[in-house]
């Protein structure tokens, strides 16, 4: 205890000790040899010294050796460890396992992008017929102050979709791939980065096709152009989805943390 008190202190070095002296208290009524327990034991005293060193550097405090040593298998683990024939090693407690969850990014990207597509069809197709009377007729009447708050936010909501949504796919792949399994969803975020990218490249591809078919050939472009130029949209489509697919598949992601005792 003397060189572990002056390397962290006599009150760090007490935890550290009784600890280890509990983990030998049940591996001794587990029936282990005396040689067996010293390494063990060694095994696991080196092991909190590191674990101390990474957490709180040359100068830990009780906290810190209360939160490593909560971090390991309690002595009670060893003796039922040696009771069922498994080892006895040092190591972490191994982690409460985790349910995986959807990445919410990924999820209100999804759901905002539509609001885009939503504010199109309503100004190209919603009309408001007003029937007004009078000689000379009345000016018709506007629309009320909700309706024009309401007409604010959803134009505002629906022109920001595109670069929204591009985002919160950025930000659900980033979190995704960096959970260690905790975050799923990866397809959906993949549709919120490339589909309003996507939408835009096919929208100059197909202008070009037009443009170049109506250059070469004097005249309005056909329908068979046009069949030409949605198939050469949608190969470019598969393309691109499938080298950005492939990129994050084989790029490395963050590990899942390893399992102890």
């Amino acid at each position: 205890m003397n060189a572990k008190a002056e390397v962290f202190g006599p009150e760090v070095a007490r935890r550290i000790d009784a600890h280890l002296g509990a983990v030998d208290r049940a591996l001794t009524a587990a029936g282990m040899p005396l040689r067996e327990r010293r390494d063990i034991l060694d095994d696991l005293e080196g092991q909190i010294h590191e674990m101390l060193a990474a957490q709180a550097g040359a100068t830990p405090t009780v906290a810190d050796a209360e939160a490593v040593l909560a971090r390991l298998d309690p002595p009670d683990a060893y003796e039922e460890a040696v009771a069922e024939g498994r080892p006895a090693a040092a190591g972490p407690r191994a982690p409460e396992p985790i349910e995986p969850r959807l990445s919410r990014p990924a999820l209100y990207g999804a759901l905002w992008a539509p609001l885009f597509f939503l504010n199109g069809f309503l100004y190209m197709f919603a009309t408001v017929h007003v029937s007004v009377q009078g000689a000379p007729p009345p000016p018709p009447p506007g629309p009320q102050w909700w309706q024009i708050l309401l007409m604010i936010g959803m134009a505002g909501a629906g022109l920001s979709a595109p670069f929204g949504t591009t985002v919160l796919g950025l930000v659900s792949i980033s979190q995704i791939r960096n959970s260690g399994g905790r975050l799923y969803g990866l397809p959906l975020a993949v549709f919120d980065v490339l589909l309003f990218p996507l939408l835009l490249l096919d929208a100059v591809l197909y202008a070009a096709i037009h443009a170049a078919a109506r250059a070469i050939t004097g005249a309005p472009p056909t329908d068979v152009v046009a069949l030409i130029a949605l198939v050469a949209c949608l190969a470019f489509d598969v393309l691109i989805i499938y080298l950005v697919w492939r990129a994050l598949r084989e790029a490395p992601a963050a590990q899942k943390p390893a399992v102890g005792l």
